[in-house]
């Protein structure tokens, strides 16, 4: 979930989903992403089987981006789970302007959130 200005709308929900990979073992659609179902999930390959995965919401327009929410499966353990990401904020030309990295240790459980103090104007994620 991704939220923009002082009234923290989710400009995510409904929006383009594009993904590097999907586990084949476990067909879905990485628009399970921005569903807004934090029970429906998306799962892409394997670093170990296709190499880094990335995954990218367009959200169509420029937002000042002020909080993100990862959700994790609640069900997994904690090696299933993500881990070793990077959260990366585009403009409108695909130019990086804002990352977070979390590494290997990093592991989230169920929900992770991060606020923005100063926002970041962007359109990819």
């Amino acid at each position: 979930m991704i939220f923009c200005s002082s009234d923290l709308i989710n400009v995510a929900r409904g929006k383009p989903v594009s993904a590097s990979n999907t586990y084949s073992s476990a067909p879905q659609v990485p628009t399970l992403l921005v569903d807004g179902d934090t029970h429906t999930f998306f799962q892409s390959g394997t670093v170990a089987q296709d190499g880094d995965q990335y995954v990218e919401v367009d959200l169509e327009n420029l937002y000042v981006i002020k909080k993100f929410r990862i959700f994790n499966r609640a069900e997994l353990d904690e090696f299933s789970k993500i881990q070793n990401f990077v959260i990366s904020f585009l403009d409108q030309n695909r130019i990086e302007v804002e990352s977070y990295n979390y590494n290997e240790w990093d592991s989230i459980d169920y929900m992770y959130e991060k606020y923005i103090e100063s926002g970041v104007l962007a359109r990819y994620v």
